[in-house]
């Protein structure tokens, strides 16, 4: 059974432009290691939407906190009056199984709740069964497929 943290250990906070670089490396960490998504964007370019993004109005970045150590990132978007969605929540290796991920989706559920927000998606790849069980355990269930194309020009 996995080590589970207790909420104390754990902190979520809202990301800064202090944080740039942190949430850069998380990102670039989540292509490398994920075999489900393609990265479409140069590191210079991802550096730039990161800080674009840090500052648009409708997008948060959170950093996730064990024991005062940033150890991922948590990215939401709000896409309607009362909707939003997960863009991304990453959680370095060494740090997963242990309850982190499964406690920041419950506080950003929170989070938004006091925002008024009354639904929240995330998009999960096809393949990505790990990630599809994680929502799944956490009540989320699956309403689409979304299809794709490259078109080559």
């Amino acid at each position: 059974m996995p080590n589970k943290n207790s909420n104390k250990d754990i902190s979520i906070i809202r990301a800064k432009n202090k944080d740039i670089d942190f949430i850069y490396q998380c990102v670039v960490e989540f292509y490398s290691q994920n075999p489900y998504e393609i990265k479409t964007i140069s590191d210079r370019k991802l550096k730039q939407a990161i800080v674009k993004l840090l500052k648009t109005k409708n997008n948060y970045y959170f950093i996730i906190k064990h024991n005062k150590q940033p150890v991922g990132i948590l990215q939401v978007m709000k896409t309607g009056k009362n909707k939003a969605e997960i863009i991304l929540i990453y959680i370095r290796k060494e740090y997963r199984h242990k309850g982190i991920g499964e406690y920041s989706i419950k506080y950003i559920l929170q989070w938004l709740k006091k925002k008024n927000i009354k639904y929240i998606k995330t998009e999960i790849n096809i393949h990505n069964k790990i990630s599809q069980r994680f929502f799944n355990s956490l009540g989320f269930t699956k309403h689409s497929l979304i299809y794709t194309k490259n078109i080559d020009c």
